[in-house]
């Protein structure tokens, strides 16, 4: 089994912990997190994806590695889910500062074949 990733922080070292904009300002400040089911092998990860977001559903177009054309994608597809306790933590390791921010939706995608 692979090791976890470990936190960008320094161990021992206080960091200023704030609550984001998130939590004052829903309207202009949004997070939302995004995971999918399966990673197939041909994904390009140094070329960009492209995101759909509609009312009810978000599709990611994701650009293969042999692609002829910038048609040719994998597309993964999935709803979006209202978060009511979720948060992220953005640290900033150059300030020592973190930022804590509510989490909106998060979205579950699933390969389209």
């Amino acid at each position: 089994m692979a090791a976890l990733p470990s936190l960008p922080v320094t161990y021992g070292v206080p960091y200023k912990v704030k609550f984001g904009k998130s939590f004052s300002d829903r309207n202009n400040n949004a997070f939302h997190t995004i995971s999918y089911d399966f990673k197939p092998m041909s994904v390009d990860y140094s070329k960009p994806a492209r995101m759909r977001v509609s009312e009810d559903e978000v599709i990611v177009s994701v650009p293969n590695t042999q692609a002829e054309s910038d048609d040719d994608v994998t597309q993964f597809r999935g709803g979006k889910k209202i978060c009511q306790k979720e948060c992220v933590l953005i640290i900033n390791t150059k300030t020592k500062e973190a930022t804590l921010e509510r989490v909106i939706n998060s979205v579950q995608l699933k390969v389209l074949r």
